[in-house]
């Protein structure tokens, strides 16, 4: 793989999780995986991946009303009036949703995905599967909750979805690869 991801011209190896089918499997996608590089790399520190059962706790905290994440991608920036593909990093803020439905059942996060119209700070659309999404933490850290994956509309607005990477079933496969905190 060359050039991730618009440029560039590292070299390394993708890893997909091994249960991986590269089909929409929900709830449990096993949607997550890595690259191992040829050589080390220098690369700006984006977060740290969450510990086991993060989003669990934050999401059961009493008295927090409002769970907000920044989401990262590089896919459409809109579909309509027109189709709009730029190679470019964008992020928004969205906000969690839920963390246990049919389309969840605790692997994947539901977040607001509602790009204000063209005038918000966006949300996910086609294309920005694999990116991070981020929590900031009250002390201000960076910690890697989910990696996005779907949209439930044909416009980019909406519902969204990311795999986490606070499960047991994640981590154990990160685990496999990487030390992990």
């Amino acid at each position: 793989m060359a050039g991730y991801p618009c440029g560039g011209g590292e070299i390394g190896t993708p890893i997909a999780h091994p249960e991986w089918t590269g089909r929409l499997t929900i709830p449990d996608t096993h949607d997550v995986g890595l690259i191992i590089f040829d050589e080390e790399i220098d690369l700006p520190e984006y977060g740290k991946l969450a510990p086991e059962g993060y989003l669990d706790a934050l999401a059961t905290r009493r008295g927090l009303q409002e769970v907000h994440f920044t989401v990262v991608g590089y896919g459409l920036q809109s579909v309509r009036p027109f189709l709009q593909a730029e190679r470019t990093r964008y992020v928004g803020e969205v906000m969690l949703i839920d963390l246990r439905s049919a389309l969840n059942d605790g692997f994947n996060i539901q977040y607001t995905n509602d790009p204000g119209l063209g005038t918000g700070s966006g949300g996910t659309c086609f294309g920005d599967s694999g990116g991070p999404v981020i929590h900031k933490t009250e002390t201000g850290e960076e910690v890697i909750v989910g990696v996005n994956l779907f949209v439930l509309n044909a416009n980019c607005m909406g519902s969204a979805f990311a795999y986490r990477v606070d499960t047991q079933h994640a981590r154990s496969f990160l685990d496999d690869w990487v030390e992990l905190p």
